[in-house]
């Protein structure tokens, strides 16, 4: 079976996906594969993301849909983005809730919520809230992987400030048994703490955006 195609959540990138799933699962939403309760698609195309998301929008069957965006050049300046994109069909409010937006459109049925990472309030992105997940037992070599990689700026590491919190997670994934996996490949829980108090907001957008018990 499918991804249910009632629910959609829109995100910027294939770590966002991935993570995402994890996140959901480790906090108790069933996540059975190949018959997700929610369908996970990026919006990372040269296409301009409204019309990425118009189109979605007008997906047979959808009820609710989701959309989580990095805070990258600060929340406001993203919040006011996702209000021009939908200023023909809803009222959103000048600042984004600090549980996250929740809202029905205009056409009946079909409930919106946007989310803004790390946390609505701060700049930064998924891997931003994901450093914040990190375990206690591995914070020290979490430590030791931010300093190395802000250090690397002096030998020409080319990476950009707005790429920075990615360089920052990766760089210590690289550090783990084994280096090279990804977010796909190694045992989440074992290295994140989905539990955790700073992922609960998150995990309660989802829920009630999508209506999962």
């Amino acid at each position: 079976m499918a991804a249910s195609t009632a629910n959609l959540l829109l995100v910027e990138g294939a770590t966002d996906l991935i993570a995402i799933a994890e996140l959901a699962e480790g906090n108790g939403i069933p996540w059975p594969r190949n018959n997700e309760p929610i369908d996970i698609k990026t919006l990372d195309t040269n296409t301009p993301k409204k019309s990425v998301i118009e189109g979605f929008r007008k997906r047979t069957g959808l009820r609710s849909m989701g959309i989580v965006l990095d805070a990258d050049d600060g929340v406001q300046q993203t919040w006011i983005r996702v209000r021009s994109w939908f200023s023909h069909i809803e009222n959103l409010p000048e600042y984004v809730p600090e549980a996250g937006y929740l809202s029905d459109f205009s056409q009946p049925g079909l409930r919106l919520g946007v989310w803004i990472m790390p946390d609505n309030r701060s700049v930064g992105t998924l891997e931003t809230l994901l450093k914040r997940m990190v375990r206690v037992e591995a914070d020290a070599i979490l430590n030791h992987a931010i300093a190395a990689t802000n250090d690397s700026k002096h030998f020409g590491a080319t990476f950009k400030k707005v790429h920075e919190e990615k360089a920052h997670i990766f760089t210590w994934l690289a550090w783990q048994d084994e280096p090279g996996r990804n977010l796909k490949t190694i045992d989440f829980d074992s290295l994140f703490a989905p539990e955790s108090a700073c992922a609960q907001p998150f995990s309660c957008w989802l829920q009630n955006l999508f209506d999962i018990q």
